[in-house]
C-alpha cells in the first residue's frame, strides 16, 4: 500500500514538473508600432514567433543579423526562430526602424541534476 502512495506521489511530481516548464514556442505580438512584450526572456533552445495584429506590414530584424523574419503581413505569423545560444538579441522592424524595437534575452537552459 505504501508503495502505491510513493509511486503516485512520484508520478504526480513528474506531471507537475512537466506542466510548469516553459513553452517551446513563445509568441510576440506586433501592435501598431510596438512589440509586446518589448523585452522577452527565454531559455536556450526555445523558439519565438511574431504575430502581426496591426494594419500594416512589420518585420523582426535583429541588429546583429542573426535573424530576420522578413515582412509579416497583417494577421499573419512569422516563421519560427530558434535561439540556441545565450545572449541578448536586440531587434527592430525594418519598416519602422528604431521606433519599433524589441529585445530577447536568452539564458542557458538549466540542466537536470
Amino acid at each position: 500500500m505504501i508503495q502505491k502512495f510513493i509511486f503516485c506521489g512520484v508520478m504526480l511530481m513528474t506531471a507537475l514538473a512537466n506542466a510548469v516548464t516553459a513553452p517551446s514556442v513563445v509568441l510576440v505580438t506586433m501592435k501598431s508600432i510596438s512589440f509586446e512584450p518589448k523585452i522577452l526572456q527565454i531559455k536556450t533552445n526555445q523558439s519565438v514567433e511574431w504575430i502581426n495584429k496591426s494594419y500594416t506590414d512589420h518585420s523582426a530584424t535583429s541588429d546583429d543579423a542573426s535573424f530576420d523574419t522578413g515582412l509579416i503581413h497583417p494577421e499573419k505569423k512569422s516563421k519560427t526562430v530558434v535561439f540556441s545560444k545565450s545572449g541578448t538579441f536586440k531587434y527592430n522592424c525594418s519598416v519602422h526602424g528604431k521606433a519599433m524595437k524589441g529585445e530577447i534575452i536568452v539564458t542557458a537552459e538549466e540542466k537536470a541534476h
